[in-house]
């Protein structure tokens, strides 16, 4: 058998000690006994057998303190810190806990925060460190206060302990890491209630076990809860008990109750810990707990300093930052663990910026087809693979170029559906329109292609996309190309530290993701259109055929409104003379979170009425038409109140609402139709109508 097997079979032989207390005080010779147990058993089954002495070597025994004396004697209780910072300022946080000496605390980089810093220190400790971290306003700082230990090294503190038994501190720390002390002397610290038992623990195991900081919150909790009450319930879950380590309660730092530490062996291991305290419940209370940092540490127990604390003497130490947000690492293959432990710290909080931030980017709710979502998926797998290599073999070309490929292609696959709807794939007309150098759209780069859209934003042809169209989008994919053009030509990589160029690649896979966003809204509007097309040529006829036959003669004003492709939204026809009243129905509406065409905010300087009106009406399922003296009497509201008449007659999925807001002669073809009464009541009115919306969403 292997050494590493070994080391796990300790492991969990350790584990399994601490998680029952009739087990926790063996003696070095009892767990012998057992170790040679577990020897019998494998050489029954014909397996290689364990050396029983090596696993013996690799476990020592600590006594752990009792954190409840420790804080009566010398002031010194647990402090936690939650910090945040800006992109790049992670690096100077690890070189400035590093720049300081420190005996007992234990830091966790990367999760939920930046950076959670968990300290053993005295008030004034606690408050010289919180200065001294905030007086470099580099980090967003935050401090949760730790009202009581309730479990540390999976064993609970004696509250009962002798106020005339003090040591020093040099005597205590040499019980607590002496594992040659006496049985007398081991004996009468434990009765005096100074050490809490023994410990057990591995040294130079294989990176440590996955440790886990959960800030643990009680929903619906009807009364308090006493903490002893929580621990046991949580105890009485074996899943949980193996890996529950320390347990604090929380006096400042809402929402959470508690703050848990878990160690477990494995990342599956660990998500089913959290399943079990999700599902969790105290009477009527429900568990909920948010795992933000997962981390490899070396236990150790806990010392107490005598060093002079005046300056920041007792700061976190980030030394080995092994399998930091494992959550993240987990999905990219099963040696991105050990390619990240190979990196040092500042590679590590580069590479799993990219990786983190790239994640939420493609997690946000998409734009894109299907296709574009694999594409995109892949391009963010080769980039996480390739940030873990090793300085000598990092390449972030590629990745680079698969992610310009990938939008590439999607533009130009927009550029061509825009182009088909309008020109109804006249190729060789839009060629001369746009300035294409081809009419093979295959042949155009991501420029190019970045050039013809930004002529489409302004060309009359294609007014239905100018509110799609944004100047400044269009301006980013111009970006977007030239430095993917420079990715291409080596340009990005003279004088470019690595976590630089990391940190470039990052930001063009982000940039590269939400101009895929912003392409795919693009393409709604097309498809909206193309689905619609067929009506154009009817529409012009529909709209002559005015209420009583009536005639509308101005040409240019007439509404060729398109008839398919709706979607849930209102519509609200209205006089510019009532626009008081429209206006607070529009603000009702919106309320509901309706999507809502209101032409005072919809229409902007530059905007096509015709066309902005006749695509909000062939796009909305329900048309609100305000009647008053002065709707009845405006020809614009007449072509609305009969394009959607039309509409609903030619057997179009729409909902048709007249709304009296002042005394006026009701339209003969809207007659029929029931309507809704604010003439006397406004407000009673404006509730019926939102109820009826509410109900038709």
């Amino acid at each position: 058998m292997n050494d590493s097997f070994a080391t796990a079979v300790a492991r969990k032989f350790v584990r399994e000690i601490n998680s029952d207390s009739s087990t926790r005080n063996l003696t070095y010779e009892e767990m012998l006994d057992v170790i040679k147990a577990i020897i019998s058993m494998q050489k029954a089954q014909s397996i290689e057998p364990i050396d029983g002495s090596k696993i013996l070597t690799d476990i020592r025994r600590f006594a752990a303190p009792n954190p409840l004396y420790i804080e009566h004697f010398y002031g010194i209780r647990p402090k936690i810190f939650l910090i945040n910072s800006h992109s790049g300022s992670l690096k100077s946080l690890v070189n400035f806990m590093n720049s300081v000496d420190m005996e007992f605390s234990y830091s966790i980089i990367y999760g939920e925060w930046d950076a959670v810093v968990i300290i053993w220190a005295t008030d004034l400790e606690s408050e010289q460190f919180y200065k001294k971290i905030s007086s470099q306003n580099l980090y967003i700082v935050s401090q949760i206060t730790v009202s009581s230990t309730i479990r540390v090294y999976g064993l609970q503190p004696r509250i009962e302990y002798d106020k005339n038994f003090e040591i020093s501190r040099t005597e205590l720390n040499s019980v607590i890491s002496d594992r040659e002390i006496s049985e007398l002397i081991h004996d009468e610290f434990i009765e005096a209630g100074v050490l809490l038992g023994d410990y057990y623990s591995m040294e130079n195991g294989e990176n440590g076990a996955i440790s886990a900081y959960i800030g643990l919150t009680l929903v619906n909790m009807i009364e308090d809860l006493q903490h002893d009450v929580v621990l046991e319930r949580l105890m009485e879950n074996h899943v949980i008990r193996k890996a529950l380590v320390d347990m604090y309660e929380i006096q400042n730092g809402r929402p959470f109750h508690y703050f848990l530490k878990l160690e477990v062996d494995s990342l599956s291991a660990l998500d089913e810990i959290t399943n079990h305290i999700g599902f969790l419940r105290i009477g009527r209370t429900k568990c909920e707990g948010i795992t933000f940092v997962v981390a490899s540490e070396l236990v150790k127990p806990l010392a107490v300093t005598e060093k002079d604390v005046s300056l920041i003497a007792d700061s976190p130490v980030l030394d080995g930052i092994n399998e930091i947000a494992m959550d993240l690492l987990s999905n990219i293959g099963p040696s991105a663990a050990s390619d990240f432990n190979n990196l040092d710290p500042s590679r590590q909080l580069s590479a799993l910026k990219a990786i983190f931030e790239i994640e939420g980017a493609l997690n946000t709710e998409p734009d894109w087809d299907s296709e574009r979502e694999s594409e995109l998926r892949h391009c963010a797998s080769t980039l996480s693979i390739e940030v873990l290599r090793p300085e000598a073999h990092l390449s972030l070309v590629g990745p680079a170029l698969e992610v310009g490929t990938s939008v590439e292609r999607y533009a130009k696959r927009i550029l061509r559906q825009v182009v088909d709807v309008v020109y109804d794939k006249n190729y060789a007309r839009a060629q001369k329109e746009l300035k294409l150098p081809s009419r093979d759209f295959r042949k155009l780069s991501i420029g190019k292609t970045a050039n013809a859209l930004s002529l489409i934003s302004i060309h009359d042809d294609f007014r239905e996309f100018r509110e799609v169209l944004q100047n400044d989008m269009l301006a980013r994919m111009q970006a977007f190309s030239e430095q993917r053009n420079r990715w291409a030509h080596g340009a990005m990589h003279e004088n470019y530290s690595v976590e630089q160029r990391i940190d470039d690649v990052k930001k063009m896979m982000l940039e590269g993701i939400s101009v895929c966003r912003w392409l795919g809204g693009i393409s709604a509007v097309a498809e909206r259109l193309s689905r619609s097309a067929d009506h154009q040529r009817a529409s012009a006829k529909t709209v002559r055929a005015a209420e009583d036959g009536e005639s509308l003669d101005d040409d240019s004003t007439k509404l060729h409104v398109r008839r398919q492709g709706r979607v849930p939204g209102v519509f609200l026809s209205h006089s510019t003379k009532d626009k008081v009243v429209a206006e607070r129905i529009a603000k009702g509406i919106e309320a509901l979170g309706l999507s809502i065409w209101y032409s005072d905010w919809s229409l902007r300087p530059g905007d096509s009425i015709v066309s902005k009106i006749e695509s909000a009406l062939a796009a909305n399922d329900k048309i609100l038409l305000l009647l008053s003296k002065n709707s009845v009497a405006s020809n614009w509201v007449k072509k609305e109140i009969n394009t959607a008449v039309m509409d609903q007659l030619s057997g179009e999925n729409i909902s048709i609402i007249p709304i009296i807001i002042g005394q006026c002669e009701i339209p003969i073809s809207l007659r029929e139709i029931r309507y809704i009464d604010m003439s006397l009541d406004f407000e009673e009115g404006l509730i019926e109508l939102l109820n009826h919306l509410r109900q038709k969403k």
